[in-house]
């Protein structure tokens, strides 16, 4: 069986992201973790990012709100939680922008 990350790295296309990320997730909150394991996966060794163009640290994914999945950013000694319309990943492969571009739509549904 192939792994998750090579599942990932065949879709190509927003819709087959989603439903990958979505496959046997029953309720909003077991489809925000199918996202966050999926994020959490195809972003595995990105350590920066830009939140509104200031370079950050990208420590992770995590669920608020119970079904919304965020970004855990580092700035020095700060801390944030934030919603994919304020990130962006200048240095994304082709698979992680087709990802984070999934990502961004399925948040704004």
């Amino acid at each position: 069986m192939e792994d998750l990350l090579t599942q990932m790295e065949q879709c190509t296309s927003v819709q087959a992201c989603i439903e990958l990320a979505i496959m046997d997730a029953y309720g909003e909150d077991e489809q925000a973790a199918g996202w966050q394991a999926c994020l959490e996966t195809i972003f595995e060794g990105i350590e920066q990012a830009c939140v509104l163009g200031k370079e950050v640290s990208l420590e992770g994914f995590d669920i608020a709100g119970g079904c919304s999945v965020v970004a855990i950013c580092r700035k020095g000694n700060k801390t944030a939680k934030v919603t994919p319309d304020s990130l962006e990943f200048p240095k994304a492969t082709k698979a992680q922008s087709l990802w984070f571009k999934a990502w961004r739509e399925r948040s704004r549904a």
